[in-house]
């Protein structure tokens, strides 16, 4: 769910005795704004900026702390306004949304979701993040906006099909626990959007487009209505009722497992997204 990987690292020294001098760590500084890589052996992990840096020392040891985020991180902190001439673009799919709004940023888009449709018409609110902007043309479309090691934006779908790799206790596990909720789930979402009219379709079917997905495993009366924010056909109204219904039935049970290494085969990390 995060657009930007994060990363923090601590570099300490130990001082030798009788020597009280300045830390090595101190003649090859890393600043604040650097752009960096980070590795872990020979795998790329991220591609960023530092964001933070703490040195720290006693007569003991000195240290250094340092905190950084994925190249996106920039499109989470920075308006969009200026990136939209006007403000408004029409008839553009997500893709060329978010390749005009990334592109002063030298931030390239990976696109790996089935896109719907060009959007008649996109508008950005005065002051939003490049992040928010993006992230509500990606929504009634399920599409998820995150990074990959090259600081790239990555558009991409939770998709089934065959498990790149399994999870197994005993074997990869080291440990793991769960989370199951109720309290995000309910017994039926309702979506609203409104349409274009046209000389076939006209007056309260399209201004006042509707949609319901019930849960079944919800058994007491806990409504939700949501609102597209885009031009909805009725098609879309439903996709997005069912799609709400199932991302909160999804997320309301949740797994946390920690494993040995940062890949799950020799130099494939793990993803966000990745079937298991």
């Amino acid at each position: 769910k995060e657009m930007a990987g994060q990363f923090h690292l601590v570099v300490a020294q130990e001082t030798s005795p009788g020597n009280d001098g300045p830390s090595m760590l101190l003649h090859r500084p890393i600043r604040e704004g650097d752009p960096c890589q980070i590795f872990y052996g020979p795998v790329l992990v991220l591609t960023g900026y530092v964001d933070v840096v703490n040195p720290d020392y006693d007569k003991r040891s000195h240290k250094v702390s340092i905190q950084g985020r994925s190249k996106t991180g920039d499109l989470c902190d920075s308006s969009v306004d200026a990136e939209i001439p006007g403000g408004e673009m029409r008839d553009v799919a997500l893709k060329q949304v978010a390749d005009k709004a990334t592109q002063r940023f030298g931030i390239k888009v990976v696109n790996e979701a089935k896109l719907k449709g060009p959007f008649d018409q996109v508008r950005n609110l005065a002051g939003e993040r490049v992040h928010r902007f993006l992230e509500r043309y990606a929504r009634p479309g399920a599409v998820a906006l995150t990074d990959n090691e090259m600081g790239d934006l990555r558009l991409f779908q939770a998709q089934g099909g065959a498990p790149v790799t399994s999870l197994i206790e005993g074997v990869n596990i080291e440990k793991a626990s769960a989370t199951l909720r109720a309290d995000r789930r309910h017994s039926e979402v309702h979506a609203k959007g409104q349409d274009h009219g046209s000389d076939e379709e006209f007056g309260r079917p399209v201004a006042e487009r509707r949609a319901r997905a019930l849960d079944p495993a919800v058994k007491r009366h806990r409504p939700l209505t949501v609102v597209n924010e885009t031009k909805s056909t009725q098609q879309d109204v439903q996709n997005r009722a069912d799609w709400e219904t199932a991302k909160r039935a999804g997320e309301s049970v949740s797994a946390n497992v920690e494993v040995m290494d940062w890949c799950f085969a020799p130099g494939a990390l793990w993803m966000p997204g990745l079937f298991v």
